[in-house]
């Protein structure tokens, strides 16, 4: 964490925590600062990192606390519009694998916003209640463990279970 000085910086520090995907990390975040800023516009994902299961150390009352203003504080608008932002990036490089899982999770969760109307922020793990054509997407979900092999570049198969 940053000290209080280096906030009030005349240039500000690059905000965004990154590591390079390898075989066993993948770990993105941001500053509190820019979480909150992004919670108060509506990103989505800031709330889905603070529900997330996975947790690999922390304060978990300070968690909390964050999540129940992320909660307060989210738009419905707003956070379906994030969502379909993101479903529609996808659509600016070549198809893949780990693109389709990019698409799927928010095409989710703007579905479970429908049928949700009185709801603002769809729960964490939507994947096992995915109806498509009456079915549950079993084919797909046992594709999961093959996300996480995939660069963010997109490399991989396009082509998962004929879709």
């Amino acid at each position: 964490m940053r000290s209080p000085d280096r906030y009030l910086s005349l240039w500000p520090e690059r905000d965004v925590i990154e590591t390079t995907l390898d075989a066993v990390f993948d770990v993105n975040g941001w500053d509190l600062a820019k979480t909150v800023r992004l919670i108060a516009k509506g990103n989505a994902t800031a709330i889905e990192w603070l529900r997330s299961p996975i947790i690999y150390s922390g304060d978990p009352d300070f968690r909390d606390r964050l999540l129940t203003l992320a909660l307060a504080v989210a738009d419905r608008a707003s956070v379906g519009r994030h969502y379909r932002y993101v479903a529609l990036q996808q659509r600016s490089s070549a198809p893949s694998l780990k693109r389709f899982f990019y698409v799927l999770r928010p095409a989710a969760a703007l579905r479970w916003l429908a049928v949700h109307p009185d709801e603002a922020v769809p729960p964490s793990v939507l994947a096992r209640g995915i109806r498509c054509g009456g079915r549950l997407l079993p084919r797909i979900l046992k594709q999961s463990p093959v996300h996480s092999r995939f660069s963010s570049d997109g490399d991989g198969p396009a082509n998962v279970g004929g879709w």
